[in-house]
């Protein structure tokens, strides 16, 4: 769908994608389909239809190797969990980035985002959908607890995802409009694959998704 209906009551069906968006929207959130689902289809061409059980009548979405190209490049919006650390560029980063490591070792967190200037550093990592709701809050307290104030600092973060043919104006336009609705992303950058992430506040969450997803036709 075009965002998580959970959160977006107006969310609607992609009536078709391709593999790769697909496979991303399944990395940034999207519970419908693992991403590892799409290997073996990807491989072999296969297509694939997704349905609702509940609801036969409708078409569902369609997904093939590529798609035909559209008038609109934003397709969908997803989102995630994430961990951002942040401090001084000559203070023990590499100390808080194994900690995290260590402590989400079960459930492959993995570095997302990265930025440094002279003066600072931040890194983003993804949480995946499969890591226990309990066990984040946990790792994410033990991690607070070992902060030294001063050298580094760990914070919960979304990690948002649009998705679609992106280009610059695109990309673009999601800052524009978010900086409409007053909100000033953490960080943000380009995947290589359509993907432009865009990094915020937990509270942020639904006033970032309805501003997004008005700007999917």
């Amino acid at each position: 769908m075009t965002a998580d209906p959970e959160v977006i009551s107006n969310a609607r069906v992609i009536p078709s994608s391709s593999y790769a968006e697909i496979a991303e929207m399944a990395h940034f959130g999207a519970r419908v389909v693992h991403p590892r689902a799409m290997e073996p289809l990807m491989k072999q061409g296969i297509p694939l239809r997704i349905r609702s059980v509940d609801h036969l009548g409708v078409t569902g979405t369609y997904i093939f190797a590529n798609t035909a190209p559209t008038d609109h490049r934003i397709h969908a919006v997803t989102h995630v969990r994430g961990i951002v650390v942040h401090g001084p560029t000559q203070s023990n980063m590499a100390e808080a980035c194994n900690r995290v490591l260590s402590s989400f070792l079960l459930d492959e967190i993995e570095p997302t985002l990265q930025a440094q200037t002279y003066g600072s550093s931040l890194l983003v990592y993804l949480v995946p959908t499969s890591a226990n709701r309990f066990s984040f809050d946990s790792y994410l307290q033990q991690l607070r607890n070992y902060d030294t104030g001063d050298d580094w600092r760990v914070n919960e973060v979304i990690i948002l995802a649009v998705i679609g043919s992106l280009r610059l104006v695109d990309m673009a336009q999601v800052l524009t409009a978010l900086a409409a609705a007053n909100i000033q992303p953490i960080a943000f950058g380009q995947g290589q694959r359509g993907v432009f992430m865009v990094c915020i506040t937990p509270q942020e969450l639904n006033s970032a998704l309805q501003t997004i997803h008005r700007l999917i036709p």
